[in-house]
């Protein structure tokens, strides 16, 4: 059946979410993948036809090795049409907050109308496959770090039966999820599979993983295991058991490098900077069991370091996200005088991986911002003519209002976004309190704003 026959009910950038089957982490790929420049749009595209058709994939560009170059090329997650039903789908409009820690990400990347986002979960019966354009290539390389983080996040994805998509609450994204979901009620849905593979974009073909080499999975790594004494041992039942294993005895430039198999396929870049994978001699069956015995444990503990560069990483990202919202109303906050040391302390307090530290920084320099979010905000001269216990007095209190909004979202620190407009409203109003040496009516004004900030947070995560 050719492309044109089927309605393209929708077409939309997604971001996805789930739980890897091998590693019980929680994984996503999307447009706020957080790994380097990699175009990284994953768009969600599903092709109902009149006849019970349909053709539902997931699609994505990544950059592989072609003949000694780096070049682009599509990739394509096809669900089977069989996999799914009436009950296998299900979609709902979310307030962003629920979206966990991806929400300041989905924020960023606009996913947010009016902080509401739209989320549709599948749950298969089957899982999907992955497809690329024809190749005479014996083995698919990808061009850099990212490129293999992507096709492992992807592989992942294919082996997964229940995951969610999270995107942008349109009218259109509206009626295609609901066109799908008047669709699934036939139960019976013809396949189409590759047949409309040409018509997609590409020569396709599923992928067989088997010739991909992600990073660490090639012959250099082959053959370093290969090398390793500890493959060679055979199994002696009247061996003595081997003794208690120790983290401190596994060296890093001794341990083989990260193997990505059809069991576990997350090669991300952050297990590069925990312990080493156990890979523990064979031992026989009527042994003590061995503490080493499994090669990869099915809920790998990050090491003290990696969890630091994890938080780290997080940490910049929330900084990141503030720094941008704030120019969203001065787009000079950076050079702004009175906010310079705080803005310095918040991003020493991310680069320490100090998340109470940070919160208590962000919540001074927020302070400060809307109370004065560009340096004339006060009327020229008057704000050195303010009396300046009364000014400090309004911006501590609105920086303990602001960590106790941010701490009431359990620590996802968005509150304030929500609140955006607000909060100016609020230091605005604290200005004219400031400038009336606190005036009556300026007070009560100051209170009014505040309870609806107040009033915001609670309705919001209360």
């Amino acid at each position: 059946m050719a492309d044109t026959a089927l309605d393209e009910c929708i077409k939309e950038c997604v971001v996805a979410r789930w739980t890897d089957a091998a590693g019980g982490r929680v994984l996503t790929l999307g447009s706020v993948l957080p790994i380097n420049s990699e175009d990284r749009w994953l768009m969600l595209q599903v092709g109902l036809g009149p006849s019970v058709e349909a053709f539902v994939r997931f699609t994505l560009t990544v950059s592989l090795h072609v003949h000694g170059r780096s070049r682009r090329r599509p990739a394509m997650l096809v669900l089977p049409a069989p996999a799914l039903a009436s009950c296998s789908f299900a979609s709902a409009t979310l307030k962003i907050s629920e979206a966990g820690s991806l929400a300041p990400a989905l924020h960023e990347a606009g996913f947010s109308d009016d902080g509401f986002v739209l989320a549709a979960t599948f749950s298969l019966k089957e899982p999907g496959y992955v497809t690329l354009p024809n190749s005479n290539m014996e083995v698919i390389r990808p061009a850099n770090a990212t490129a293999s983080n992507i096709l492992a996040h992807l592989k992942s994805l294919a082996h997964t039966l229940e995951f969610t998509v999270f995107m942008k609450p349109s009218d259109y994204a509206r009626a295609g999820l609901k066109c799908i979901a008047n669709h699934l009620q036939n139960d019976a849905l013809n396949p189409l599979g590759l047949l409309l593979a040409a018509d997609v974009g590409a020569d396709s073909a599923p992928l067989d993983w088997s010739r991909c080499e992600l990073f660490g999975t090639g012959k250099k790594a082959r053959r370093d295991r290969s090398k390793s004494p500890r493959r060679n041992v055979r199994p002696r039942t009247s061996a003595a058991p081997p003794p208690p294993y120790h983290e401190h005895h596994g060296a890093a430039e001794n341990a083989p490098p990260a193997l990505c198999v059809e069991g576990s396929p997350s090669c991300d870049v952050s297990p590069a900077l925990s312990s080493p994978p156990a890979t523990a001699p064979i031992v026989a069956p009527n042994t003590p069991t061995a503490p080493r015995e499994s090669p990869q444990p099915l809920v790998p503990s990050p090491s003290p370091r990696t969890a630091a560069v994890i938080t780290r990483v997080d940490l910049e990202h929330s900084l990141a996200l503030w720094i941008a919202q704030a120019c969203t109303v001065n787009p000079d906050v950076y050079c702004h005088p009175g906010l310079r040391s705080a803005l310095r302390t918040m991003g020493r307090h991310a680069r320490a991986a100090d998340p109470p530290a940070f919160g208590a920084a962000r919540a001074r320099c927020a302070a400060l911002f809307f109370y004065e979010p560009r340096p004339n905000a006060a009327a020229a001269g008057a704000n050195h003519a303010h009396p300046p216990e009364l000014r400090e007095m309004y911006v501590t209190d609105m920086e303990q209002l602001l960590a106790w909004m941010l701490g009431e979202e359990d620590g996802h620190r968005f509150a304030d976004f929500l609140a955006w407009t607000d909060l100016l409203a609020l230091g605005g109003a604290a200005r004219d309190a400031v400038a009336s040496g606190g005036d009556a009516e300026r007070v009560a004004d100051y209170n009014r704003a505040k309870g609806v900030c107040i009033s915001r947070v609670l309705a919001e995560y209360g």
